[in-house]
């Protein structure tokens, strides 16, 4: 399990390597909109970035 924070306070909540793909999570209670930090997207181009809500938690798979 792993989490991403700057100094600055910018984090991701979860990532994980999934088929050498980076993927991140952001968990929030409320269906808030959520974004990856800016400096979270230019490192990691390729990374893939969902929000995670109390609606949608059930459909995590794929």
């Amino acid at each position: 399990m792993h989490f991403w924070r700057m100094q600055t306070r910018q984090e991701i909540d979860y990532f994980e390597d999934r088929d050498g793909t980076l993927q991140a999570f952001e968990f929030k209670y409320r269906n808030a909109k959520a974004k990856a930090p800016k400096i979270f997207l230019e490192s990691h181009p390729a990374s893939g970035f969902r929000a995670i809500t109390k609606e949608n938690i059930f459909d995590l798979s794929g």
